[in-house]
């Protein structure tokens, strides 16, 4: 009798262990944790462009240009007055120009500019990573164009640059030597040598 009850015993022992073998292969696998790849997303990539300005005409006849590149670098020439500034935007500032930038990068060409021969004429190319735009307008159609933010804002910057108020990163270039008469140069440099000389 009690043999018996030890063998049904170890019978219902083994029914419950399959039992829960069985179980335990027919629970589908829990689904994998997703890759970091699919969850995090990938960070934007810092946008590259590179913006130049032109502005020449007026009453005054001037001729200036201005560089910019998303680096912050500054390279402003004012041609008439043989000047070169080379600075740093400050990077609030080069925020704001930045979301100009992309604006302007999707107007579309504009048709040349109504005749005005005492306006300033302003030509404007900007680049921005695969787009290029290339833009001419002048003080009467500034406005209606669209691009007057980026460029009151260009034009305001390079005023600054070449009064100095830039952080700058080398010297002013002023008019050479060169601009004088060349007897001139050379009794300078004449008094120069014999200045230094024992």
């Amino acid at each position: 009798m009690r043999s018996c009850r030890l063998q049904a015993a170890r019978r219902l022992v083994v029914g419950v262990f399959v039992a829960a073998l069985l179980t335990a292969c027919a629970t589908p696998p829990s689904n994998p944790p997703p890759s970091p790849s699919s969850t995090e997303s990938k960070p934007d990539m810092p946008e590259i462009w590179n913006v130049r300005l032109g502005i020449s005409g007026g009453i005054a006849g001037i001729q200036k240009n201005l560089e910019l590149a998303s680096t912050g670098q500054l390279i402003v020439t004012d041609q008439k007055k043989n000047r070169r500034v080379e600075g740093i935007v400050p990077a609030e500032e080069l925020v704001s120009i930045s979301e100009l930038v992309r604006v302007v990068v999707h107007i579309q060409p504009l048709g040349q500019p109504p005749a005005c021969p005492d306006c300033f004429q302003y030509q404007l190319d900007v680049q921005m990573d695969e787009q290029h735009v290339s833009l001419q307008v002048n003080d009467l159609n500034l406005v209606e164009s669209g691009l007057e933010p980026l460029i009151s804002a260009l034009t305001a910057l390079q005023e600054r640059a070449l009064s100095g108020q830039l952080q700058s990163t080398a010297h002013i270039i002023e008019p050479e030597a060169s601009f004088f008469p060349c007897s001139l140069a050379a009794s300078v440099q004449k008094y120069i040598q014999e200045a230094v000389e024992p």
